[in-house]
Protein backbone atom coordinates (compact mmCIF):
# COMPACT_ATOMS: atom_id res chain seq x y z
CA UNK A 1 0.00 0.00 0.00
CA UNK A 2 1.02 3.58 -1.21
CA UNK A 3 1.77 5.66 1.86
CA UNK A 4 4.71 7.27 2.30
CA UNK A 5 6.04 10.52 0.45
CA UNK A 6 9.99 9.84 -0.41
CA UNK A 7 12.12 6.66 -0.04
CA UNK A 8 16.22 7.55 0.17
CA UNK A 9 18.89 5.10 -0.84
CA UNK A 10 22.16 6.48 -0.27
CA UNK A 11 25.36 4.54 -0.30
CA UNK A 12 23.92 0.90 -0.55
CA UNK A 13 25.87 -1.13 -2.68
CA UNK A 14 24.00 -3.62 -4.97
CA UNK A 15 20.16 -2.32 -3.90
CA UNK A 16 18.88 0.00 -6.63
CA UNK A 17 20.30 -2.62 -9.04
CA UNK A 18 18.37 -5.41 -7.29
CA UNK A 19 15.36 -6.72 -9.31
CA UNK A 20 13.26 -6.18 -6.54
CA UNK A 21 14.09 -2.79 -5.12
CA UNK A 22 12.35 -0.13 -7.66
CA UNK A 23 9.39 -2.22 -7.83
CA UNK A 24 8.89 -2.17 -4.20
CA UNK A 25 9.92 1.71 -3.47
CA UNK A 26 6.84 1.93 -6.27
CA UNK A 27 4.78 0.10 -4.16
CA UNK A 28 5.11 2.17 -0.97
CA UNK A 29 5.72 5.67 -2.27
CA UNK A 30 2.21 7.63 -2.56
CA UNK A 31 1.07 8.80 -6.35
CA UNK A 32 3.75 11.92 -6.97
CA UNK A 33 6.27 10.22 -4.41
CA UNK A 34 10.00 10.77 -4.81
CA UNK A 35 12.50 8.16 -4.76
CA UNK A 36 16.06 9.96 -4.31
CA UNK A 37 19.30 8.06 -4.41
CA UNK A 38 22.93 7.49 -5.36
CA UNK A 39 23.80 5.31 -8.43
CA UNK A 40 27.37 3.69 -8.65
CA UNK A 41 27.86 3.68 -12.38
CA UNK A 42 29.44 0.94 -13.77
CA UNK A 43 29.51 2.65 -17.18
CA UNK A 44 31.95 5.20 -16.07
CA UNK A 45 35.76 4.81 -15.91
CA UNK A 46 35.86 4.70 -12.95
CA UNK A 47 33.58 2.04 -12.70
CA UNK A 48 34.82 0.18 -15.70
CA UNK A 49 38.36 -0.20 -13.92
CA UNK A 50 36.70 -0.85 -10.65
CA UNK A 51 34.47 -3.18 -12.13
CA UNK A 52 37.87 -4.78 -14.32
CA UNK A 53 40.18 -4.68 -10.44
CA UNK A 54 37.68 -6.37 -8.67
CA UNK A 55 37.48 -9.41 -11.27
CA UNK A 56 40.70 -9.67 -11.08
CA UNK A 57 40.55 -10.14 -7.85
CA UNK A 58 38.17 -12.15 -7.35
CA UNK A 59 36.21 -9.51 -5.15
CA UNK A 60 32.45 -8.18 -5.30
CA UNK A 61 32.45 -4.84 -6.95
CA UNK A 62 29.32 -2.28 -6.25
CA UNK A 63 29.50 -1.06 -9.83
CA UNK A 64 27.14 -3.85 -11.31
CA UNK A 65 25.55 -1.51 -14.11
CA UNK A 66 25.58 1.32 -16.32
CA UNK A 67 23.46 4.59 -15.04
CA UNK A 68 21.91 4.96 -18.74
CA UNK A 69 20.35 0.74 -18.80
CA UNK A 70 19.64 1.38 -15.07
CA UNK A 71 17.32 4.41 -16.21
CA UNK A 72 15.65 3.09 -18.72
CA UNK A 73 15.47 -0.36 -17.86
CA UNK A 74 14.37 -0.44 -14.33
CA UNK A 75 13.66 3.17 -13.24
CA UNK A 76 11.67 3.88 -16.20
CA UNK A 77 8.83 1.29 -15.81
CA UNK A 78 7.80 2.92 -12.48
CA UNK A 79 9.34 6.24 -12.23
CA UNK A 80 10.29 9.73 -14.55
CA UNK A 81 13.55 11.24 -13.52
CA UNK A 82 13.23 15.09 -12.48
CA UNK A 83 16.64 15.69 -11.79
CA UNK A 84 20.14 14.02 -12.09
CA UNK A 85 23.67 14.98 -11.78
CA UNK A 86 26.97 13.56 -11.72
CA UNK A 87 29.79 13.71 -9.45
CA UNK A 88 32.36 11.82 -7.76
CA UNK A 89 34.49 12.35 -10.96
CA UNK A 90 38.71 11.97 -10.65
CA UNK A 91 40.90 12.37 -9.85
CA UNK A 92 40.50 12.55 -6.05
CA UNK A 93 38.65 9.47 -4.09
CA UNK A 94 35.42 10.30 -1.99
CA UNK A 95 38.14 10.17 1.11
CA UNK A 96 40.45 12.59 -0.16
CA UNK A 97 41.72 15.45 1.95
CA UNK A 98 43.39 16.77 -0.73
CA UNK A 99 43.74 20.90 -0.21
CA UNK A 100 42.86 20.66 -4.25
CA UNK A 101 39.39 19.16 -4.00
CA UNK A 102 37.54 22.47 -3.66
CA UNK A 103 39.31 23.82 -6.74
CA UNK A 104 38.55 20.29 -9.05
CA UNK A 105 35.12 20.91 -7.93
CA UNK A 106 34.92 24.40 -9.26
CA UNK A 107 36.81 23.04 -12.01
CA UNK A 108 34.04 20.19 -12.25
CA UNK A 109 31.12 22.56 -11.74
CA UNK A 110 32.52 25.27 -14.26
CA UNK A 111 33.29 22.17 -17.18
CA UNK A 112 29.63 20.93 -16.77
CA UNK A 113 30.85 17.39 -15.91
CA UNK A 114 27.62 17.34 -13.47
CA UNK A 115 25.44 17.26 -16.82
CA UNK A 116 27.21 14.27 -18.06
CA UNK A 117 25.29 11.43 -16.21
CA UNK A 118 26.42 8.37 -18.73
CA UNK A 119 29.70 9.00 -17.70
CA UNK A 120 29.56 10.20 -14.29
CA UNK A 121 30.98 8.02 -11.30
CA UNK A 122 28.07 8.67 -9.38
CA UNK A 123 24.69 10.26 -10.32
CA UNK A 124 22.61 11.67 -7.56
CA UNK A 125 18.86 11.35 -8.83
CA UNK A 126 15.28 12.70 -8.23
CA UNK A 127 12.98 10.64 -9.51
CA UNK A 128 8.80 10.72 -9.25
CA UNK A 129 6.82 7.94 -9.19
CA UNK A 130 4.18 7.90 -12.44
CA UNK A 131 0.72 7.81 -11.37
CA UNK A 132 -0.74 4.69 -10.99
CA UNK A 133 -2.38 2.59 -13.81
CA UNK A 134 -2.09 1.97 -17.46
CA UNK A 135 -2.80 6.02 -17.98
CA UNK A 136 -0.63 6.85 -16.24
CA UNK A 137 1.95 4.93 -18.09
CA UNK A 138 0.90 5.86 -21.55
CA UNK A 139 0.84 9.97 -20.39
CA UNK A 140 4.28 9.27 -18.69
CA UNK A 141 5.18 7.27 -21.92
CA UNK A 142 4.36 10.34 -24.41
CA UNK A 143 6.04 12.90 -22.04
CA UNK A 144 9.00 14.91 -21.90
CA UNK A 145 11.56 13.92 -19.47
CA UNK A 146 14.10 16.39 -18.20
CA UNK A 147 17.48 16.33 -16.48
CA UNK A 148 19.55 18.89 -14.86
Amino acid sequence: NSSVDMVLRVEVPGVLESARFVPEAARVLKPGGLLVGVFHNAGSARGLSRVFLDRWRGKPCFYQMSYPRWKRQVLGRHFTVSHAEGIGWPPFGRFSDSPLVPAAARLEQWLGLRRLTALSPWVLFIAQKRPGGEEGRRRAEGGVETEG
